[in-house]
């Protein structure tokens, strides 16, 4: 899972993918993270937390 990150651009290992907007983005970039099942995990990167409406979708997952 190496690459880019989508939002900072520092070479990462390890990312994910972003629930608001759909990138991949590195452990420094993610604002918060949920457990929505035991093989499903949520992310939402520092830019999308901004973003009331996003926000409130991710928490109410």
């Amino acid at each position: 899972m190496s690459g880019k990150c989508g939002r900072c651009g520092k070479d990462a290992y390890y990312m994910e993918a972003c629930s608001g907007c759909t990138r991949m983005v590195c452990r420094d970039c993610q604002k918060s993270s949920l457990t929505a099942s035991k093989t499903k995990r949520l992310v939402l990167c520092k830019d999308c937390w901004g973003d009331i409406k996003k926000r409130k979708k991710f928490l109410s997952a």
